[in-house]
């Protein structure tokens, strides 16, 4: 999965949640 933002993580919360 490709991470987006790093501060995007509490819109798309998956498999890749990083704040």
């Amino acid at each position: 999965m490709p991470r987006k933002k790093l501060n995007d993580g509490t819109n798309s919360k998956s498999n890749f949640t990083e704040y």
